[in-house]
């Protein structure tokens, strides 16, 4: 499909998107727009306008909402309106904690099961951040960073299949809106992260899980704590410190424990 300059922005806007496979790049512009918080939270979708704007149906217009809604960035409501989910501190919560948890797990599991070539790809894929960040390219420090924590827990769906690697796979999605914020209102926290990552590829290539582990987790709450902060300074953020404290308390190691809990998500 063509695309069209957004003059206010500089994104590059589909038009005439028609086919099946093109409904992704309908998806990743409508995506883009409320991640960088141009359709703001709790605002209603208008899809006739839309899809007149795009130059094509309802239908696959539908389909791009769908599969935002599933990533949890639209809710449905009557009569098939969609609407901007809403960012509550609640749900930053209870989202930060189920991550914390489960990718600890997923850590947990993956660590043993690292190959030597695997392990070049992590320490690769954080160069490129580290080189991303330098020069100030977002786009693709988003890109090689959602990729980076995908790494850390590649070995998930070997040992337990596809629904809990996917599980989490869709619990990191969600949380690129609310780490946007925390990133464009902090000029520390790329900084930030990136001693994070490096702590954790450092436990990684030692084989030491319970470091990499216990940094991973406080990495994610560290992360949703200065979310928080912006949000709503005054929010008790229980879910993400209870995690972590579990995490922390079970010696970082204790697969029976992280079990149990990511079995409780």
């Amino acid at each position: 499909a063509r695309s069209e300059v957004d003059a206010e922005g500089g994104e590059r806007r589909p038009a005439g998107v028609r086919s099946a496979n093109n409904v992704r790049e309908l998806y990743a512009w409508v995506r883009a727009a409320i991640l960088n918080g141009k359709i703001g939270a709790d605002e209603p979708i208008s899809q006739s306008p839309l899809a007149a704007e795009f130059g094509v149906s309802r239908t696959p217009l539908r389909e791009a909402l769908r599969m935002l809604q599933a990533e949890g960035l639209v809710v449905g409501e009557l009569n098939q309106r969609m609407r901007v989910a809403s960012l509550t501190a609640e749900g930053i919560d209870s989202l930060y904690a189920a991550r914390i948890i489960l990718e600890a797990f997923g850590l947990l599991l993956t660590i043993p099961r690292l190959t030597a070539a695997e392990t070049t790809r992590i320490q690769q894929t954080l160069k490129y951040m580290n080189a991303h960040n330098w020069i100030g390219d977002r786009s693709a420090w988003e890109e090689h960073h959602n990729a980076f924590h995908g790494l850390l827990v590649m070995h998930v769906g070997t040992v337990l299949g596809s629904t809990m690697s996917d599980m989490i796979a869709n619990f990191q999605l969600r949380a690129e809106r609310h780490r946007r914020l925390y990133v464009n209102s902090d000029p520390r926290a790329s900084a930030i992260a990136a001693e994070d990552h490096a702590r954790i590829v450092d436990a990684i290539v030692r084989r030491d899980a319970g470091t990499a582990v216990r940094s991973l987790s406080e990495h994610l709450a560290r992360t949703a704590l200065r979310v928080l902060a912006v949000r709503a300074p005054d929010f008790d953020a229980h879910a993400v410190r209870n995690a972590l404290r579990l995490v922390t308390e079970s010696g970082s190691g204790d697969a029976a424990a992280l079990l149990l809990a990511a079995n409780a998500m």
